[in-house]
C-alpha cells in the first residue's frame, strides 16, 4: 500500500520560507509551490538577491519572522497577479471569470452573481478580452444588463486582478468559484 502524499498548503509553504535564513532558498520554496520558473519576480521584489548592495533596511537573514512573513506574502501576491494577467500569454485571465459572448463579434470576461448582476471585463473596445498592452475596461451591470453600477478603465500595467477581486468582495460579496 502506498502512502498518499498531501500537497503542501500555501500557509505551510510561507511558514517554511519564513523559517529559512537564506533568501534564495526561501524564494525557491515558494516558487516551487507556485510553479514559477527562472526566479520570477523575486529579483525585483527582493533587492538582496541581486549582486548590488541591498538598499536601506535589514537584509532577509536579520529580519524578524513577522517582517519576513509580510514581505513573502507581498511577493506571492505579486507573482499571482502577474500569473493572472499573463495566463496563456495571450489574454487576461482571472479566477472566477468566464468568457462570455456578448454579441456576434464580441466577447468579455464575466462573473455572474446569483442575484443576476454581472461583472464584465473587456478591452477598451468593449468587444474583446484584454491582451497585454490593451486598456482594461471593468463594468458592473445590474440585473437588467444595462444599468451600470460601477465602471472604470485601467492601463494594462496598472490593472490588478487582486485589487478588483478585493473590491468586488468588499462591495458585493465574495465571488463563488464553480
Amino acid at each position: 500500500m502506498t502512502q498518499q502524499q498531501i500537497a503542501p498548503s500555501l500557509f505551510g509553504t510561507i511558514k517554511a520560507a519564513v523559517a529559512c535564513d537564506d533568501i534564495h532558498q526561501a524564494c525557491q520554496i515558494v516558487q516551487k509551490l507556485l510553479g514559477v520558473c527562472h526566479g520570477g519576480l523575486s529579483g525585483i521584489h527582493f533587492p538582496e538577491l541581486s549582486d548590488a548592495p541591498a538598499p536601506q533596511g535589514a537584509p532577509w537573514c536579520k529580519m524578524g519572522a513577522s517582517d519576513r512573513f509580510d514581505r513573502m506574502v507581498d511577493y506571492i501576491t505579486a507573482e499571482i497577479d502577474v500569473m493572472d494577467r499573463t495566463l496563456g500569454g495571450e489574454t487576461l485571465s482571472i479566477r472566477g471569470f468566464r468568457q462570455l459572448r456578448t454579441g456576434t463579434d464580441s466577447i468579455a470576461l464575466a462573473h455572474r452573481f446569483p442575484q443576476g448582476s454581472v461583472w464584465r471585463i473587456t478591452a477598451d473596445d468593449g468587444a474583446s478580452i484584454p491582451r497585454p498592452g490593451d486598456r482594461v475596461r471593468v463594468d458592473h451591470l445590474d440585473v437588467d444588463g444595462e444599468t451600470v453600477l460601477f465602471a472604470a478603465e485601467y492601463d494594462w500595467s496598472s490593472f490588478s486582478p487582486n485589487a478588483l477581486m478585493a473590491r468586488v468582495a468588499a462591495t458585493y460579496g465574495a465571488l463563488t468559484f464553480g
